[in-house]
């Protein structure tokens, strides 16, 4: 997927590049403060159309994963606790990605709307990548379950092989 994107990349910039060196076209222009240069009229091409093709790829293979990964602990089965935590690690990172990526969604928009619409996405897009910390300290929390139960369970055993010893 690297090597696609890169060369996806690669073609659209020298196309843009291309049609550029020929100024009739009003490919770009240099606006002051701004990121992006190019005109409103060609923003669709070489921005919005590619942007919404990876996102489209993206969503696919995420879904795609995703499905494989929840078929995959669904059918695991163990009687171990630590297996559940796992099964719950994997739904916490699922969700952390989808939260993530629905963020990125809003940015083609903002290219279209009006100031007040846009600043409504702004905040959307903050607030579902500002959910990386819960999801962040969801998954701090279960890992630290685990660890607490691993520890009482070596702690119970060696306090079973003390009172073993002791008794023989």
């Amino acid at each position: 997927m690297i090597l696609i994107s890169f060369f996806i990349s690669l073609i659209w910039v020298s196309v843009a590049a291309g049609l550029d060196s020929n100024p009739s076209y009003d490919i770009t222009q240099l606006y002051p403060y701004k990121l992006c240069w190019f005109t409103r009229d060609v923003i669709y091409y070489f921005l919005t159309i590619p942007v919404g093709v990876f996102l489209f790829l993206n969503i696919l293979m995420f879904i795609l994963v995703a499905h494989r990964i929840i078929k995959h602990v669904r059918n695991a089965t163990s009687p171990h606790q630590s297996y559940e935590r796992m099964k719950q690690c994997i739904i916490i990172l699922l969700l952390s990605s989808a939260t993530q990526g629905i963020g990125w969604l809003f940015g083609p928009f903002l290219t279209f709307v009006d100031e007040k619409a846009g600043n409504i996405l702004g905040w959307f897009f903050i607030i579902f990548n500002g959910l990386e910390g819960l999801w962040i300290i969801i998954l701090y929390l279960i890992i630290r379950s685990q660890h607490m139960d691993e520890q009482k369970r070596c702690i119970a055993v060696a306090e079973l092989t003390k009172s073993t010893a002791v008794s023989s």
